[in-house]
């Protein structure tokens, strides 16, 4: 019976091993993407710190700041990045009318490490009384404010005459209100005609617009360059944070969505508001018109540089012999300024060293365990091998 237990014994240590080896796996495809969202903020102001450590707290955004709700995160890396961004949905009452969609901007960036990004993620435009605000824009920028992607957010539905918002538009002008009121242009917010309601702010300047009361101007969005905050006048409901325009309250007109160009909205026949519009500076660009709803959101992924991915088959890189004592050899084609990073089940690195075309790793110093062989060129991981020290 005891040379039977041990066999189990052996096979129970080759189960957990794998199934470590999987979870470790993930984690570390997980540590390349980089979900930024709301983080329970809601209306016209964006994050708290408080509320950004919460949200990111088990993730590998622990430790994003906030800048009055702008989030700043630096790239770890130096490599290729896709930045999809969201816009956020305008209000509606999700039953006979609904805000516009905001739309999903995507491109890839050569991004260097020590960037610092700043990132808004816009908020969905408020509901309620009768008052649907704007939806706010997403943004990301480098530091000094150079945009790299922005997507508009859709414009609030209509109070009296009811309809939905007018969906974000994947151009670089907002649109306009269902009654009036032009988006704005080149970067700049909408305009508001007519109305007590609010227009949605730009990249560049706020909302602009003629108000039956002049202290109804806090209504309109600001813009990225200004803060981001909704627009909000009173206990009207306000716009999202990223540049979205109130509504009118008590059944008035749609606020106008934030964007890169805010969208315009107008109190006449108390309709819906326009939708924000929107910037890509990256290549291999997606945009999608009306592809989001609820709030905004960006996502950061980092990829393999296109002219090697095709290193990346696990075929291509053999490490041997594997199990060991700690003796590893490691094959792989002779790739110029290719690194070997060996980590622990931590993330931790242990070993790092220029790669050739045949290279030895000794690791009999550590710990018996698993861990993690990666091989990066220009700080972009090629391929990768998990691997067990004896």
């Amino acid at each position: 019976m005891k040379p039977i237990q041990m066999k189990n014994q052996g096979a129970n240590q080759h189960r957990t091993l794998a199934f470590i080896m999987v979870l470790f796996l993930n984690l570390l495809n997980a540590q390349n993407n980089y979900s930024f969202r709301t983080a329970g903020a809601n209306g016209d102001i964006g994050p708290s710190q408080f509320q950004l450590d919460s949200a990111y707290a088990s993730t590998n955004l622990f430790g994003v700041e906030s800048a009055n709700g702008i989030q700043t995160w630096t790239v770890p890396v130096t490599g290729m990045y896709r930045i999809e961004a969201k816009g956020a949905q305008g209000g509606g009452d999700g039953v006979a009318k609904f805000g516009g969609k905001g739309v999903s901007m995507r491109g890839d960036f050569n991004l260097n490490a020590g960037t610092v990004l700043r990132i808004l993620v816009g908020q969905e435009g408020s509901t309620g009384f009768g008052c649907y605000g704007g939806g706010g824009g997403s943004f990301v920028t480098d530091n000094t404010n150079t945009p790299l992607v922005i997507a508009g957010g859709g414009g609030g539905a209509g109070g009296v005459m009811g309809g939905n918002g007018i969906d974000a538009s994947i151009g670089l002008n907002g649109t306009s209100g269902v009654a009036g009121g032009n988006g704005g242009i080149n970067g700049n917010g909408g305009n508001a005609i007519n109305t007590n309601g609010g227009s949605g702010g730009g990249f560049y300047s706020d909302g602009t617009g003629a108000f039956y009361m002049p202290q109804c101007s806090t209504s309109v969005g600001s813009s990225f360059m200004n803060g981001g905050k909704g627009g909000q006048f009173d206990f009207w409901l306000p716009g999202g944070f990223g540049g979205g325009g109130s509504g009118w309250d008590g059944n008035g007109n749609g606020g106008g969505g934030g964007g890169y160009s805010g969208g315009g909205t107008s109190g006449i026949t108390f309709a819906a508001g326009g939708g924000g519009g929107s910037y890509n500076n990256g290549t291999n660009q997606l945009n999608t018109p009306g592809a989001n709803t609820g709030n905004g959101e960006i996502i950061i992924t980092q990829l393999m540089s296109t002219d090697i991915a095709k290193l990346s088959n696990d075929h291509q890189i053999n490490l041997y012999p594997n199990p060991n004592n700690g003796n590893f050899y490691v094959e792989l084609p002779n790739i110029k300024d290719a690194v070997l990073n060996v980590r622990n089940v931590l993330g931790e690195i242990i070993l790092t060293k220029n790669a050739g075309s045949m290279n030895s790793i000794q690791l009999n110093e550590i710990n018996s365990g698993l861990y993690h062989l990666s091989v990066s060129v220009n700080g972009s991981v090629i391929c990768t091998k998990a691997f067990v020290k004896e």
